[in-house]
């Protein structure tokens, strides 16, 4: 008897859908189910949304809208695309699994999905994995209430995510020593240092927005279509019709279409270079450090902070422009470590889509950048958990920030 041959690719999704999300969804996935897949290529889902939302899901109803005010019961299944006999499809929604106590912010279930339904029974060359839902930056899959007002989500003070360092030790748990080739994240201003810095030993490569990024995403139906062209295409050159895909995707709406496109930065990096990465940052410090006796350099720099910000409200700027504000301000006159960060910027930012109407500055890095630490009697709600990354921990970046206060 043969042995059966290695399949190329398992692209494999993680994604939260609930109120009127699921009607992208359903979109999205009707999107990948039009591809004409074969033996190489596996696909498989894992799903946080609504049990009563099953079936217009499997039938790829796409006229369907949650009702308002309805009894919803949570709940996670996992499918597979399989080959079928619908004529408005070519491949199957087959529900392999449905686990009605999986917690989509619990790293531990996030390994167990990646053991049971990923490396156990399709085993490939190469994985993709989508993660599609709201990001804040170093989570994602935010959790909310039950509740709802018609289609709108009543978030609670306390919610959980699955950050970044959970996410690396799922894929550390299940994977081992073996990387995950691409992660492309539709989920918005995840394009950043905790991010990428989290993932450097558990991913190759990410491609992620450095903006919001609206619910019908990437061009999934070219993503998948450069895989079946070519099984073996490299996962670098994925990543960047990834982002590529962004600008080729159509709308019915076309003028809804360029709008989106023209709001939104999108951006492919090498996470190899975050190692190093994390070093210039340090050097990038070290040097400001010595530039802060003096309140002159203390004003400018909080001056070039804030103009550097793509978001105030959650204190999130861009780097690159951060540094070179300091550089056209003359603060930073280290023409090494200038160099070196710039250099470490090519090696690391592979690919991107910038929209021509942002009026933010975006370069392919965002950095958290408070003007106040966390306190016990006053928390900074929703962002503590910033002050907990790896990139936070490893680096000297914490020092700056309580230096400049």
């Amino acid at each position: 008897m043969k042995s059966q041959k290695k399949r190329k690719w398992t692209v494999f999704f993680i994604i939260k859908a609930v109120g009127g999300s699921i009607c992208e969804t359903i979109k999205m996935i009707n999107e990948v189910r039009m591809q004409e897949l074969n033996s190489k290529i596996s696909v498989v889902i894992c799903l946080n949304f609504a049990k009563e939302h099953l079936g217009p899901l499997l039938t790829g109803d796409e006229s369907f809208i949650p009702g308002t005010g309805e009894t919803l019961t949570p709940t996670t299944v996992f499918l597979e695309l399989m080959p079928g006999a619908n004529t408005k499809f070519p491949n199957d929604l087959h529900v392999i699994l449905e686990r009605s106590t999986f917690d989509i912010t619990d790293p531990y279930d996030i390994e167990k999905y990646f053991k049971d339904h990923i490396l156990r029974t399709r085993q490939a060359s190469h994985y993709l994995l989508f993660t599609w839902d709201h990001g804040k930056g170093y989570g994602i899959f935010e959790d909310t209430s039950d509740q709802t007002d018609g289609m709108k989500i009543i978030h609670q003070p306390e919610v959980k995510i699955l950050t970044m360092e959970e996410l690396k030790n799922a894929i550390s748990c299940a994977f081992g020593k073996r990387k995950i080739d691409l992660v492309v994240m539709m989920n918005c201003l995840m394009q950043m240092v905790d991010t990428g810095y989290a993932l450097r030993n558990n991913a190759k490569y990410l491609v992620a927005p450095q903006t919001d990024i609206d619910f019908r995403g990437y061009n999934y139906s070219y993503i998948f279509q450069a895989i079946l062209n070519k099984p073996n295409i490299k996962p670098r050159k994925l990543a960047k019709l990834a982002v590529r895909s962004f600008s080729s995707k159509v709308y019915i709406n076309r003028e809804l279409g360029n709008n989106i496109k023209s709001k939104t930065a999108i951006f492919a990096v090498d996470l190899r270079h975050y190692t190093t990465f994390g070093k210039h940052i340090d050097q990038l410090v070290f040097h400001l450090l010595s530039k802060l006796n003096s309140s002159d350099a203390l004003t400018t720099i909080r001056k070039i902070r804030i103009a550097s910000m793509i978001n105030s409200v959650t204190n999130f700027a861009d780097l690159y422009t951060f540094l070179d504000l300091l550089r056209s301000n003359k603060i930073f006159d280290d023409v090494y470590v200038a160099s070196l960060m710039l250099s470490v910027k090519d090696l690391l930012v592979i690919e991107s889509h910038i929209g021509d109407k942002l009026t933010v500055p975006t370069t392919g890095l965002i950095i958290y950048f408070p003007d106040a630490l966390p306190e016990n009697e006053a928390p900074l709600p929703g962002f503590d958990e910033f002050f907990e990354t790896e990139f936070i921990r490893r680096t000297k970046w914490l020092l700056l920030i309580e230096k400049m206060l």
